[in-house]
């Protein structure tokens, strides 16, 4: 009998640890295991486009994604909870991995805590930054409550990077059934520019642009201001430069208005959460991450199997992946002049600009989706 495996998140917004549930899910053994992903809200699953129904239900629970945001969730606590486990409940799952932090963890935990029988449970840490690594006390009061929720549970834990899983190791041993470690992986086949033909003007380019690209959610941490400081900078000698920002969040209002201030309107492009990154990335030419903290950028990795040169900050998890100047380039992390700088010289440096993308191809082939499922499922079954 097959075993009946759900995997818990709040949306399927435009994001990293979205997209690589929808990758494991698609591709678990269908003879071992019925799939299931349940969404705590039904709002902003932008990229539910990419879950292949034919082998993978999908549910979302009828909430708004406001409504499990700050002191909102106090309002919305028990009617969420009561959502869940009805869902729970009807599907009688074996396996559950959730996703979530914080109230939105203890939403899920609570739903499983009322469960009569008996339920394996999985947890992925997606992150090495936010309270992971706590600056203050308030950041160490939620690190407290994080580990109080996941102590509720006892769940086997999943680390994505090694950063991660030296943090898991040193904060969660206590409250983890166990830990493991299993680096996130792509579609190796799928991330390959011969398997893209889109025009530029898609995207609102033409062919004889520079494109910068950089996919994220707009929010704290992904350090969006940095890169338009130095976009500032690099047009004022490559006015032909066009920034594309794939993603959306709350400090768009934010971003809007520094464009707006310095006339960057012509150079930069919103294009809000989108779902085909894919031809987005066939036609971008330089690609930049100068996030403050990362678990483990998939995107990363699929820009390096497209070909495409790296430009990001100096963080724990870059650092770990980049070697300066053989397979990317590194910038110190608020520094919007040294990234311009890099940008400049991979406009200017054919023979940098080769290198770089030779090399991150090379490098991208260690992380393939078939290692990553396989290493889930051995888990599982662990």
């Amino acid at each position: 009998m097959k075993k009946k495996i759900i995997h818990i998140v709040d949306t399927l917004c435009v994001g990293g640890r979205e997209k690589i549930i929808i990758d494991i899910c698609n591709n678990l053994d269908q003879k071992k295991y019925d799939v299931y992903i349940i969404t705590l809200t039904n709002d902003i699953n932008v990229i539910d486009n990419l879950i292949n129904k034919d082998s993978v239900k999908y549910i979302e629970l009828p909430v708004k994604h406001k409504e499990i945001i700050g002191l909102n969730t106090v309002l919305s606590f028990f009617k969420v909870v009561s959502l869940l486990k009805k869902h729970l409940n009807n599907i009688k799952p074996d396996i559950i991995h959730s996703h979530s932090y914080l109230h939105r963890l203890l939403i899920v935990y609570s739903a499983i805590k009322t469960l009569k029988y008996n339920v394996k449970v999985f947890h992925t840490v997606h992150t090495s930054g936010l309270y992971y690594n706590p600056k203050g006390v308030l950041d160490k009061i939620k690190l407290f409550i994080e580990k109080s929720i996941i102590g509720m549970i006892k769940p086997s834990l999943v680390s994505i990077s090694e950063v991660i899983h030296e943090n898991n190791e040193r904060l969660l041993i206590d409250v983890a059934k166990q830990i493991k470690y299993i680096p996130n992986g792509i579609d190796l086949e799928f991330y390959n520019r011969d398997n893209f033909n889109v025009a530029p003007e898609v995207f609102g380019v033409n062919k004889a642009d520079i494109v910068l690209t950089y996919v994220a959610r707009l929010c704290v941490g992904k350090n969006h201001l940095t890169l338009l400081k130095a976009i500032k900078l690099i047009v004022k000698t490559h006015p032909d430069i066009k920034l594309l920002l794939a993603g959306d969040g709350e400090t768009r209002n934010e971003i809007e208005q520094f464009i707006r201030i310095h006339s960057l309107e012509k150079n930069v492009i919103l294009l809000g959460s989108i779902s085909n990154i894919g031809d987005l990335l066939s036609i971008t030419n330089i690609a930049l991450f100068p996030s403050e903290f990362e678990g483990f950028t998939l995107t990363l990795i699929e820009k390096m199997a497209m070909g495409l040169p790296v430009v990001a900050a100096n963080n724990d998890i870059f650092s770990r992946l980049i070697k300066h100047r053989e397979n990317g380039l590194l910038f110190a992390m608020f520094d919007e002049h040294e990234l311009a700088k890099c940008v400049i010289e991979l406009i200017e440096n054919n023979e940098l600009y080769l290198l770089l993308s030779k090399n991150g191809m090379i490098f991208s082939e260690q992380f393939s989706i078939k290692r990553m499922v396989n290493e889930h499922e051995l888990y599982y079954e662990s």
